[in-house]
């Protein structure tokens, strides 16, 4: 009993590092994929107005709240998934389950207090705003936010795949890929001369060279995203190792440079959007680094039984 006590206080604050990982992944995520979809309201039906309103009052992200929940529902559960692969008695997968949904719940609802009420940009609201203008949909969010890791850990009870575990740093690539993908489609939206709060190219005009300059910016993106994807060993021995290997280090280095500039950008889109999404991306490509290379070479293995 001793012994297992000890085990546990160990084990402890790598799960709760883990676990803080994949909240900001999942938060981000959910974030960028709500502001795509508020971007194709945008595009398909509503316009966006050059007059300053709350965002409560942009008719294309009035028309996106209501998938806000749905797309927490497809982000948060995979993620949930991820953190309760390991293979635990069931009993003992739910209790950590809801541990890991009330940690999530509560430090969500902090981030959100302080990222859109607190701390002022373009797109912040009012407390009134956000936690009563924005229902019933803010608390339908928190309660699947919650519910998520509960929802993952009964899947694996039925399907058995919490027996299945990915190495993080395969993982790392793989959520890499898609948001260089996610970052892609903005830009191919700015290709198609679609702004958005200026939050690309220092919130100049789109003359069509920033257009073409966005189009190729998508290419190149895109191939970030196979780049990263075969570091993390998904493409098996089908491109050379090295293309991959010196290729994911190139990005670590372009992204973290690419967070700088955004950073020091007067524009809120690219301080708020693009820079903490390039650091991000950096540090996930750093971690795909971490890949070894056998792995790499033979794309997904089984791992041996203990």
């Amino acid at each position: 009993m001793g012994i297992d006590h000890a085990h546990e206080r160990k084990v402890l604050p790598r799960r709760l590092v883990i676990a803080t990982i994949y909240l900001f992944l999942a938060y981000w995520i959910v974030t960028a994929l709500g502001i795509l979809l508020t971007i194709v309201f945008a595009v398909t039906v509503r316009p966006f107005s050059s007059a300053a309103v709350p965002m409560l009052q942009v008719p294309a992200y009035v028309m996106s709240v209501p998938f806000h929940p749905l797309l927490n529902l497809l982000v948060w559960p995979v993620f949930g998934w991820l953190y309760l692969r390991r293979p635990t008695p069931n009993s003992e997968r739910l209790m950590e389950a809801l541990r890991l949904g009330l940690f999530w719940v509560v430090a969500t609802a902090v981030i959100d207090l302080f990222g859109w009420v607190l701390v002022p940009h373009p797109w912040h609201m009012t407390l009134e705003q956000f936690y009563v203008g924005y229902q019933p949909w803010i608390s339908l969010i928190y309660l699947v936010i919650f519910i998520s890791p509960i929802l993952a850990a009964q899947s694996g009870r039925i399907s058995g795949l919490v027996r299945a575990r990915p190495r993080p740093s395969r993982i790392a690539g793989a959520v890499a890929a898609a948001g260089f993908l996610v970052v892609a489609g903005y830009q191919v939206l700015l290709a198609l001369g679609i702004a958005f709060s200026g939050a690309a190219w220092g919130g100049a005009t789109l003359t069509p060279t920033l257009r073409f300059a966005s189009a190729v910016s998508a290419m190149v993106l895109v191939l970030a995203a196979l780049i990263v994807f075969g570091r993390a060993g998904y493409w098996g021995p089908r491109m050379p190792a090295a293309i991959f290997r010196w290729g994911t280090w190139i990005l670590v280095g372009g992204m973290a440079l690419s967070a700088v500039a955004n950073f020091a950008s007067p524009t809120a889109g690219e301080r708020f959007f693009l820079g903490p999404s390039a650091l991000l991306l950096a540090f996930l490509c750093f971690a795909a680094t971490r890949v070894p290379d056998h792995l790499q070479k033979r794309g997904s293995v089984a791992r041996p039984a203990a």
